[in-house]
């Protein structure tokens, strides 16, 4: 499961668990309001990451102001395979291999690493060979 799917639940699970003890005490309504707000920005940041994986722009997710239909529209968006490296950068599989030297390929449905020059030691080569 990738990265904005555990966030979306533990947010969820977090929110739920809170809106349920809410009719508890009133404190747990303050700390529900606290919880609000000091996920509302990783929130946004992680939704416009996952929209730049499927190739759509960030802005898209004004379209959630949208009722009804925007929220259906962008979970459709969200559902959407990554399209690997696009205009927005590397796809979620190649940023998880970037940091052990290897790239995310698929051939045939399969998934088979390969062994990635960094640019540095390419524009090294490079300047050796000439």
């Amino acid at each position: 499961m990738g990265g904005f799917w555990r966030f979306v639940a533990v947010n969820f699970v977090v929110a739920f668990v809170l809106a349920i003890l809410t009719s508890v005490s009133s404190i747990f309504w303050v700390i529900y309001v606290l919880y609000t707000l000091a996920v509302l920005l990783p929130s946004l940041a992680i939704a416009i990451r996952r929209l730049h994986d499927t190739g759509k722009s960030g802005w898209m997710i004004l379209l959630g102001l949208i009722p009804v239909i925007g929220f259906i529209v962008l979970i459709v968006f969200y559902v959407q395979p990554s399209d690997g490296p696009n205009t927005y950068g590397q796809g979620p599989e190649d940023r998880a291999c970037r940091g052990v030297g290897l790239t995310h390929t698929a051939t045939a449905g399969v998934d088979t690493p390969r062994q990635v020059v960094p640019p540095a030691v390419s524009s090294l080569r490079w300047r050796r060979e000439r």
